[in-house]
């Protein structure tokens, strides 16, 4: 991904934010309302239905009072908030009124309410803090009233509740959405950075090597007359150089294969593979006066592509012959172990040297980091631990380094069979 991608896609994060939270807006006010009218639409039809019950069984048994006990199973209208109610005869006249049995609203403010309500074109609805209802039997009118306050001071408290706990959740998402567009980008602007430093340094790796065939290649052509030993000297240089140039860009090629391919996978034998590898580097430590012991677990089995892990274990090997201590007197060793340890063959390469200052222990993971810039003279890039670290992590594995007791270890974990 480009700069233009990255830059690009950081300016539209706002926005994006922005569209993502109006709509969230839209689905919690949606949602609200829905809450709300469903909410307030039920407890009304269910108070109709109680106002209904209520007439029902005064027309039929007139004697009865708002609550008397006889309503037997009929607990809703028994628990019910105050209901009045008022009889009309055929000729419109006021014939009764029920008031509750702790009266709270004047007879006669009930009287005229009732009369009101009488006249309206609606049977039900909702009259000031009174819900009512307007039937008729037998030729009489009934006008039946229960007091709203209780209801309605329900409903809002439970609409407020709603949107201040709604708010409260849309902060927290507009926060949290801030955070986490902030995660999906962080990751790309450092691959972006990794990838500038990247061609940056290899390019920087085979401009040296490119520069030297140039100049010797000059040379040879403008020395006709120099002295064969000089033509050899130039041609022998640029052979050196193009073999170092060979070496990184297999390098390059080995991490981006290692990196961007998934590795065929079979049942292996660690253990032996290990040892296989160990074996050849023995001689070549020897000419340097320098040790391998060895501790590895027999038989350890799991699931691996063979030349990957012999590569991660030549890499950390020769990682550690390049670096181990020379000024230490004695004998200077280098020591392999494998062992099982709760579910993972754990390969830990141990050498003598200058500890790894912590800041720089992940780093050295990195392309072509250099801890020491004079290790470019001896034919490492500064690709080696990356490549080790990218073998690993395709093995589901991982990989890191510590000292102690004077050595530098490298431990490798990997996830057994």
């Amino acid at each position: 991904m480009n700069s233009g991608k990255i830059e690009l896609f950081r300016k539209s994060r706002s926005r994006i934010i922005l569209v993502i939270m109006l709509m969230l807006t839209m689905i919690l006010a949606s949602t609200i309302g829905i809450i709300y009218y469903s909410t307030y639409r039920g407890i009304y039809i269910r108070d109709q239905q109680i106002l209904s019950q209520f007439i029902e069984s005064r027309a039929m048994n007139p004697l009865l009072e708002p609550h008397d006990a006889s309503l037997g199973n009929k607990a809703e209208e028994a628990n019910a908030s105050i209901i009045y109610m008022v009889k009309f005869n055929e000729d419109g006249v006021i014939e009764r009124v029920w008031n509750d049995i702790k009266p709270i609203m004047p007879e006669d403010e009930l009287k005229s309410m009732a009369e009101h309500i009488k006249n309206l074109e609606n049977a039900e609805g909702i009259y000031g803090n009174y819900l009512y209802r307007l039937e008729s039997v037998d030729g009489c009118t009934f006008a039946a009233f229960m007091n709203n306050t209780l209801f309605k001071g329900s409903v809002n408290t439970l609409f407020w509740n709603t949107v201040i706990s709604g708010a409260i959740a849309m902060v927290v998402l507009f926060l949290f959405s801030c955070y986490i567009s902030g995660r999906i980008v962080a990751p790309m602007e450092e691959s972006y950075k990794k990838q500038k430093q990247f061609i940056s340094d290899a390019g920087h790796e085979l401009k040296t090597p490119i520069s030297a065939i140039g100049a010797n290649a000059e040379l040879l052509k403008k020395g006709l007359s120099g002295s064969p030993e000089e033509q050899k000297r130039w041609l022998d240089n640029i052979i050196y150089e193009n073999k170092r140039m060979k070496e990184l860009v297999t390098e390059l090629l080995d991490l981006a294969r290692t990196e961007n391919t998934v590795p065929s996978m079979e049942e292996l034998d660690i253990s032996r593979l290990i040892t296989g590898e160990v074996l050849p580097l023995e001689a070549a430590a020897f000419e340097k006066g320098i040790m391998i012991e060895t501790d590895i677990e027999p038989e350890i089995l799991l699931m691996g592509n063979s030349p990957q892990l012999s590569q991660l274990v030549s890499t950390l090997i020769d990682n550690a012959l390049s670096h181990i201590e020379t000024e230490r007197e004695g004998l200077k060793a280098i020591k392999v172990k494998l062992s099982k340890e709760k579910g993972y063959a754990v390969l830990r390469v141990m050498n003598p040297g200058v500890k790894i200052p912590e800041d720089e222990r992940d780093k050295i993971f990195e392309r072509f980091y250099r801890q020491d810039e004079s290790r470019n003279l001896n034919g490492h890039y500064g690709l080696g631990l990356a490549i080790a670290k990218a073998i690993t992590l395709r093995h589901n594995g991982r990989i890191d380094v510590d000292h102690y007791d004077g050595c530098n270890v490298f431990t490798v974990h990997l996830p057994l069979h």
